[in-house]
Parts: structure tokens; sequence; C-alpha cells
């Protein structure tokens, strides 16, 4: 047998067997990721013990729950941000309805002022590396408002990293509530123009939650936000706003999320899903009274190389 054609054939057999044991698919990156957010409304561990107020308000069973966690999972979101999450057990009862290994997560550590109604991360661990990395004073020591929760992620495994700020602030629209609101909106504002103005923190600065403000239509909240730094609120990019929980209709999101202008992997498309909508959850009612938001990121590092 000629030597040259037994190589030849050699290799198309090898290069047909690799095809076949790592499919494409297996070893391309995702062409994107999502960075997400998602008020889940008095979420808690079902421990009547605790929760207080917040287990009082949770309408929902253990049923419920695993119909949520089907929904979020389906979601494929790889960074989600949460609001309204009591503890870390409760964040363990939803992670268990989840696919196992594929989730962590993080809950702000907040014991001072109580509250029940804490932020946290639901990401996914073979696509992204969170860490803690601190707290903003946000709930300005007032009992049951939240501090905003500050997280270093990246993309594995070398790419798009960003500084993370997940947030829930004071919500309702009274004179006192705005007033509130507005005083953390400025504090909100002068923690990112000092964070952007330290040459050491990366330029990637992502803010997400609920803001329980309309900033794509309160001028005024956007510039207690953004102190001239450039802020962009992706949520504008979003093709169809409204949102339906339950006797109600929402057209100017109160749900953000916010890059600074560093953010280069930003690739232009941002997502409301209104699941309110979809028949095929039959507890959908059960989940929020927020729809999901997120924003689809490039998983390469696309920051500019530094000068030597």
């Amino acid at each position: 047998m000629d030597i040259g054609k037994a190589v030849i054939n050699w290799l198309v057999a090898a290069l047909l067997v690799s095809a076949f044991l790592f499919p494409a698919s297996a070893v391309q990156t995702p062409s994107s990721i999502q960075i997400g957010t998602f008020n889940l409304e008095f979420f808690t561990d079902l421990d009547r013990s605790t929760g207080g107020w917040c287990e009082r308000h949770n309408h929902r069973g253990l049923e419920e729950i695993r119909e949520l966690a089907a929904f979020i999972d389906s979601l494929d979101i790889e960074v989600l941000a949460l609001q309204e999450v009591e503890d870390e057990a409760a964040m363990e009862l939803l992670v268990s309805f989840l696919p196992q290994d594929k989730y962590g997560y993080l809950v702000i550590p907040q014991e001072v002022p109580e509250t029940c109604q804490k932020v946290a991360v639901l990401y996914q661990r073979e696509e992204v590396m969170l860490s803690y990395q601190g707290r903003i004073p946000l709930s300005l020591g007032r009992f049951g408002l939240r501090d905003g929760l500050v997280v270093y992620a990246k993309v594995l495994p070398n790419g798009f990293d960003f500084t993370l700020v997940v947030v829930h602030l004071k919500a309702s629209f009274d004179s006192r509530s705005r007033g509130i609101r507005a005083r953390q909106l400025a504090l909100l504002g002068d923690w990112v123009e000092g964070y952007l103005a330290d040459p050491s923190n990366d330029r990637d600065l992502v803010l997400t939650g609920d803001f329980n403000e309309h900033l794509l239509t309160n001028r005024r909240a956007l510039e207690l936000l953004d102190h001239g730094e450039g802020l962009r609120v992706i949520t504008e990019d979003v093709p169809d706003k409204d949102c339906t929980p339950p006797g109600r209709r929402w057209t100017d999101p109160i749900d953000h999320i916010v890059i600074s202008p560093g953010v280069q992997e930003y690739m232009g498309e941002a997502m409301l899903d209104n699941f309110f909508l979809d028949p095929s959850l039959p507890d959908r009612y059960s989940y929020s009274d927020h729809c999901v938001l997120w924003g689809d990121f490039d998983p390469a590092d696309l920051d500019p190389l530094s000068e030597p």
C-alpha cells in the first residue's frame, strides 16, 4: 500500500473521529453573554421563624418555586442580579431547584440595618467567575432599606471583566419616598464618580437592579446618578418596554442596567421578558411583580491595551 495514501487516509479518519467526539459547538465560546436583573418580590426561605414581614408576603410554595427556578434556568442568563432575597437560605432553596452545580450565588452580607429584602447575584459557574468586593451604604442606615452590592466579574477563562453593582432603591412615589431615593441616587452617583476617577479600577462598570425610578424619562433622577460621566442606560434599547403584572401595565421601566462609557463589550441589544403573557407558564403570576431585563455583551475582553 502506498505510504503517502495511507498517511492521508489516517489523517482523514482522525479528523472525522475528532469532529464526532468534539463538535464545534462544544469548543466554541458563546457569541454573547447576558447580564440581567430580576426582582423576585419577597423571595424567602419559607421558614416562618425568620423573614417576618417578607415571609408573610411570600405567596409561593415549593411547586411555585420549582417552576420559577425552571423559568430562570430557561433564560440562560450568565449573570443575573436579584432583589428582595431574604438571605443565603433563600438562595439555597432557589438553587436546589436549578441544575446541580450549574449556578453559584453571592448575597450581600448586610446585617445592619436589618432587611429581609437583600440584593444578590446568581451566576453560571462554568461561564463566569464572581468575587465579593464590598458594599455601598445606599440603605442610609434606615431599617428595611438595602445597601448596594459590589462584585468583580470575569467571563471564563480570560474574557470580559467588569465591576458589577446591584441596587434596590427606595420604592413608592410619595414625596417622602422620592426624597429618600434622590439621596440614594446622589450617593450612588458620588460612588460612581469616585470609582471612575481611580485609574486602578476596571473601566468597565455595570450598575443593575431595581432603581424604582423612571431613568428614561426623569432627567433629574438621571442627573443625580450621572455626574457628567456619560453613563448609558441600556434599558432604552429594549424594543418593547411593556410589563404587565396582574392588574397593571408598566411602559416606563424602573428596573435598569446602566453602563460606564468604557464598556465596549455591550452589543447594543437589550430585552425585557414580559413573562406574564406566556400561558405555558401556569404559575407565572407567582414569580414576581417585575419583568426580567437583560443586555447582550461580547464575552471577549475588548479593553484597549495599556501603554507600556
